[in-house]
């Protein structure tokens, strides 16, 4: 029987999440158009990359909804046998995380819409402001990333759950995740949430090696 099997499907579900975010990003193109760009330019663009939008829209639900879970609930299950008494920081981690979903798949949807709207006779000035909830609502992600990654690393500072070095960045990402998405809007939204897709990968890693550290000093079970 594969005991870290719990921990390893965590990992996996955190490479495959981030793995479609990152081809859906791609689809969209590059060079987005600003939010003062002319409403005419927003909806050519989007017309230019209809399809590439819908199929991020997808892939982005797919991840939000089957995938990002596996890795959430094998953090939270960590964090709840770490805590013990009234459990107050891990269940933070778990509103932030499950949080994190409503903006991110907001952000997906509207851009979607604004695609299928620049394909017909849509109007542009609906378009320009489907682009602009899309924009702040991927900035909004970084407040409920903030609460998920902090609560994590406090508590893993108080219970040792994960390495010194590791929560020590946590409490500097948390920081940022709040200058991100508070203090500047938007301008480092991007850069910060590709720190959380690091973050996710460090925390899966170190829990695989943690189990399977524990199940390898465990003692063979007896013969007789």
């Amino acid at each position: 029987m594969i005991k870290n099997r719990p921990e390893l499907l965590g990992l996996a579900g955190a490479a495959a999440f981030l793995l479609l975010l990152v081809t859906g990003a791609l689809l969209v193109g590059t060079s987005t158009p600003s939010a003062d760009a002319p409403a005419a330019d927003i909806a050519l663009y989007f017309r230019e990359h209809q399809r590439g939008h819908l199929l991020n829209m997808y892939l982005a639900c797919l991840g939000g909804f089957f995938f990002y879970p596996i890795f959430l609930a094998t953090l939270w299950s960590a964090l709840w046998r770490s805590e013990g008494g009234a459990r107050g920081y891990s269940t933070m981690a778990l509103i932030g995380g499950i949080a994190f979903l409503a903006p991110l798949l907001l952000q997906a949807v509207s851009w979607g819409t604004a695609a299928l709207e620049a394909g017909g006779k849509g109007n542009f000035s609906v378009i320009k402001a489907l682009m602009n909830l899309g924009n702040l609502s991927f900035t909004l992600t970084l407040f409920p990333i903030a609460l998920l990654v902090g609560s994590t690393s406090v508590l893993g500072l108080r219970t040792q759950l994960f390495p010194r070095w590791l929560t020590l960045s946590g409490l500097v990402l948390t920081a940022i995740f709040v200058l991100g998405g508070f203090i500047v809007p938007g301008l480092l939204a991007a850069p910060a949430f590709a720190l959380f897709g690091i973050w996710m990968l460090l925390i899966g890693l170190i829990l695989l090696r943690k189990t399977k550290a524990t199940t390898a000093a465990e003692p063979e079970p007896s013969s007789t």
